[in-house]
């Protein structure tokens, strides 16, 4: 299973969200055991630099995304992503070029604290708690 990860819940794992950083942790978990094959699009990578820039090192910072990185594949949002979010006009561009993204990787569900903001959606989205739950859902399997 194709799981993409919207920037928000790598940003709770890694700024310990209380309540959300669990959940993450164990989404990383089961992509490191190849148990889902977690997708994170390189403008997570971006964005999550920009936002931790005052509360993570720089040192840091590399050297946990290295880690991290072994966890999931980065995928290019590309031109093809931008051009049909630019044409979709969601009220939140970037969750737009996010789900373009998820398509153009055939992702099979988007995980994403912010559920409301993928209403347009022709994949599944759940939040990390949901998603961990379908997983432990024996008619999921």
């Amino acid at each position: 299973m194709k799981v993409f990860l919207d920037t928000n819940v790598l940003l709770d794992y890694l700024l310990d969200r209380s309540g959300f950083s669990e959940p993450a942790l164990q989404l990383l978990l089961l992509g490191n055991a190849g148990v889902i094959d977690l997708c994170v699009a390189d403008l997570s990578i971006s964005n999550i630099a920009y936002i931790t820039r005052g509360s993570i090192s720089k040192t840091d910072f590399f050297r946990v995304m290295k880690k991290l990185s072994r966890c999931y594949t980065i995928i290019s949002i590309g031109a093809d992503a931008v051009n049909k979010a630019l044409d979709a006009q969601w009220t939140d561009f970037e969750d737009s070029l996010q789900y373009y993204a998820a398509m153009n990787a055939r992702a099979d569900v988007i995980v994403t604290r912010n559920v409301k903001d993928f209403a347009q959606s022709q994949i599944p989205v759940m939040t990390a708690m949901e998603f961990l739950a379908s997983l432990d859902n024996p008619n999921n399997k």
